[in-house]
């Protein structure tokens, strides 16, 4: 099963060893299958397939790796447990392309025989959906009113992280100038006094004549 391990903390493989040999190398059984006690390394009891046991986190964060969050599991209740998660992460990464689809600024009723282009939902008699064109060769598209909202919430999401960046660099684009100005004051105030300790000493002492020679 794939993994980034950079989201993992340092210490993941003594962690995963603890709850494997606390679960006696045995799956703990998922939601979908909780009789599910498959041994690891010996072929799986359904499947055939040899088990290979893994941690899984309910709540799909890396990071959080407290023993309750954390289950053994084998293959097939891991990856059924993820499936769901897996796929609503594919339709999340796929709405950048959307957003760059040509859609018109209005709902238009649809008839049947039409599905969404992202989620594949068949229409509904009556329903209002949006249509558009999408790539070099304009093939026509639909969104059902479930993405239209979900567009809409990514569009604006998009908008609030790009003014949230822009106040950012501008915020950081005024600090650097006045870490700037204060440098410059702070040189500008060590020139002026090693100026005035040189004026200071061209200044003749009091009491002492200047012998002029001719």
């Amino acid at each position: 099963m794939p993994m980034k391990r950079e989201l993992y903390p340092d210490n993941w493989e003594e962690i995963s060893l603890r709850v494997r040999t606390e679960a006696g190398w045995r799956c703990e059984g998922s939601p979908d299958y909780p009789d599910c006690r498959a041994e690891n390394g010996k072929p799986h009891p359904i499947t055939g397939s040899k088990v290979v046991l893994t941690v899984a986190h309910l709540d799909h964060t890396p990071a959080n790796c407290e023993r309750d969050n954390l289950k053994a599991w084998c293959q097939r209740c891991h990856l059924n447990y993820d499936r769901k998660h897996r796929l609503a992460q594919l339709k999340a990464n796929t709405w950048p392309d959307i957003s760059r689809w040509d859609l018109g600024y209005e709902s238009r009723p649809v008839s049947t025989g039409i599905k969404c282009s992202h989620c594949s939902r068949p229409a509904v008699p009556g329903e209002e959906w949006y249509m558009g064109w999408k790539g070099p060769k304009s093939r026509q598209v639909y969104l059902c009113p479930a993405c239209q909202e979900a567009l809409h919430q990514y569009r604006r999401a998009r908008r609030e992280a790009q003014e949230i960046a822009d106040t950012a660099y501008r915020k950081a684009g005024i600090a650097e100038r006045r870490k700037a100005r204060k440098e410059q004051a702070v040189l500008d105030e060590h020139a002026r006094r090693q100026q005035a300790i040189l004026d200071e000493r061209k200044q003749p002492k009091p009491g002492y004549e200047q012998t002029i020679l001719w």
